[in-house]
């Protein structure tokens, strides 16, 4: 199983082309993706609001809030995590745009396929 963690920070443009992105590029069955994780950091642009509205063929969770970098953001989602049960998670940036089979070549680049 893996989540995905998807970090956005204002830039609504950019959050709304990367979310669809990933959406389009992302393969949601098979049970592969355990749940999605939005990560806003105090956007004021409308991006806050942009992914409140989302809607994903997967769990979601919302979590919206000031941590002050990227590095915050991961260790939070880190420190939240069970530390006797093995996870994998990919981190998505609201500027990246990923392409067609993109979780599968990184699970094979992983040895998780």
């Amino acid at each position: 199983m893996i989540e995905i963690l998807f970090l956005a920070h204002n830039r609504l443009k950019f959050t709304e082309a990367s979310l669809q992105a990933l959406l389009r590029n992302t393969h949601w069955g098979g049970g592969r993706i355990s749940r999605v994780l939005l990560y806003d950091d105090n956007s004021t642009d409308g991006t806050r609001e942009y992914l409140d509205s989302v809607r994903l063929p997967v769990k979601i969770d919302r979590v919206f809030g000031k941590f002050g970098s990227p590095v915050a953001v991961m260790n939070h989602y880190l420190g939240n995590q069970d530390p006797h049960k093995q996870f994998t998670f990919a981190k998505i940036d609201s500027d990246t745009m990923v392409p067609a089979h993109w979780l599968t070549e990184c699970l094979n680049a992983m040895g998780k396929e």
